[in-house]
């Protein structure tokens, strides 16, 4: 029971990383086809091919304050000390936005027509599952799970645990990328245009409307107050089903290139904007007041038993069981975010008819504008190397700092079979597996594309 209790308190700090992000290792290891284009919509060019068909899936999970090797000693120990708590309670300074979730594109299909000037004209349909969720843990909650209310924090005073709420959404989007060039003179002289509308399917989705607790422990921690104002919404969540449809909405990606020279080019886009309205299986939760009832002193939240403590589990549950109610709607934004790049490039080489970069850099920042799922207002940062292998291979390597992590590294490499197929696997965080001491989350993503 307790083991249960432990891993269900720390899921929320598990998994406090994420989108695998921004999957930046996608953007370099496959810079110009479909797949990267859902992050670069003006980036889409599929060289000498007129057609190309991919397919990508990302997972993310990670946390920004605990270490991996952290975690991994705590669930095995089956065991929190003090020393363990106050370290906790030390590294999670600040309120924490956690997040997590997984992108699969599972239909890609592009188009691209090459005009007698040497403009390229590319074009895409694409069909990709979101799912991602965003946990806010305040500061004075994250104490109280660690280390109890037996502190001069809680006793004898009124304590705002803070916006302490958790969000999910899971849509489906069907988009149609368009990219061209404009103000043409060269391909190394021009601004290239990317337009990516998509119409947005919702399939489930919690969203909290409000969510505000305060809590008061008596000197002797006999008495127990509180006073909460919370509603949730949810729809599609307790009669889950990925085809049924309970909401619909529109958004866009919008991406600009500039050429510089032939050596370098910047990238802009903006990404996600838009909104999905939810009106099927609506349930709503929902309760505010103040109550007082008898509590206990805890020293450590996760590990008291006995004690009285499960009455006062049992009565706290109580107090804040919900009214639930059934209709209505609501409306969740999808996670938009300002991405810019700086891409430098060496000349170009000759080999077999074809012409090959051999070597590419990539300074990354990304800005979001909004905490939904999914989606932090933290800024993130990326530098990147690739090295391309001409007909054969990519592999590179990346470092990053903010966003859902703190330092992280990681690293691509993708398989290219005659130009035609090329399949890749990426990782913008190897940190917890190649030093778990410094390591707080994991992602991977597979890329697979075939050109003709």
């Amino acid at each position: 029971m307790r083991r249960l209790a432990f891993t269900i308190s720390l899921l929320g700090l598990l998994i406090h990383a994420s989108f695998a992000q921004y999957n930046t290792g996608t953007t370099y290891c496959e810079h110009n086809d479909i797949n990267a284009s859902r992050y670069q919509p003006s980036e889409m060019d599929f060289g000498d091919r007129k057609f190309q068909v991919g397919f990508n899936y990302d997972f993310f999970v990670g946390n920004q304050y605990i270490k991996y090797s952290e975690i991994r000693k705590y669930y095995r120990e089956n065991e929190i000390d003090q020393d363990d708590n106050e370290v906790l309670v030390f590294e999670n300074q600040g309120d924490n936005l956690i997040g997590f979730g997984q992108n699969f594109q599972f239909f890609g299909f592009g188009y691209q027509h090459r005009l007698k000037d040497g403009r390229k004209l590319d074009f895409a349909f694409q069909v990709v599952d979101k799912a991602a969720g965003n946990f806010d843990v305040s500061e004075t909650f994250t104490t109280l799970i660690f280390q109890g209310n037996n502190n001069p924090t809680f006793r004898g005073n009124w304590v705002d645990l803070g916006k302490t709420q958790f969000q999910l959404n899971y849509y489906r989007e069907f988009a149609v990328n368009v990219a061209f060039p404009i103000l043409y003179k060269d391909q190394n002289h021009t601004f290239r245009i990317g337009i990516r509308p998509k119409y947005i399917q919702g399939i489930g989705a919690m969203k909290a409307e409000k969510s505000d607790i305060q809590m008061y422990t008596s000197e002797n921690g006999d008495e127990i107050g509180l006073k909460f104002d919370y509603n949730y919404k949810t729809s599609g969540i307790f009669n889950f089903n990925p085809l049924n449809s309970n909401g619909r909405g529109y958004g866009i990606d919008l991406g600009v290139t500039y050429f510089i020279n032939e050596h370098f080019e910047v990238v802009a886009s903006l990404l996600d904007v838009g909104s999905v309205t939810y009106t099927s299986d609506i349930r709503n939760f929902f309760k505010s007041g103040d109550t007082t009832f008898k509590g206990i002193e805890a020293d450590r939240l996760l590990s008291q038993q006995g004690g009285g403590f499960e009455d006062f589990v049992n009565d706290l549950q109580v107090q804040l069981d919900p009214i639930e109610t059934e209709g209505g709607d609501f409306t969740m934004a999808l996670p938009t975010r300002l991405s810019l790049e700086l891409q430098y490039r060496t000349p170009e080489k000759k080999r077999n008819d074809r012409r090959y970069v051999s070597n590419s850099i990539y300074l990354t920042y990304i800005q979001g504008l909004n905490n939904q799922p999914g989606n932090t207002m933290r800024p993130y940062v990326s530098l990147g190397y690739m090295h391309d292998f001409h007909s054969w291979f990519d592999v590179g390597g990346l470092v990053s700092y903010g966003g859902f992590n703190n330092f992280a590294f990681g690293a691509f490499f993708a398989v290219n079979v005659m130009e035609s197929a090329k399949f890749g696997i990426a990782s913008d965080n190897l940190t917890a597996w190649l030093l778990p001491s410094e390591g707080t989350g994991a992602d991977i993503s597979v890329n697979l594309s075939f050109s003709f």
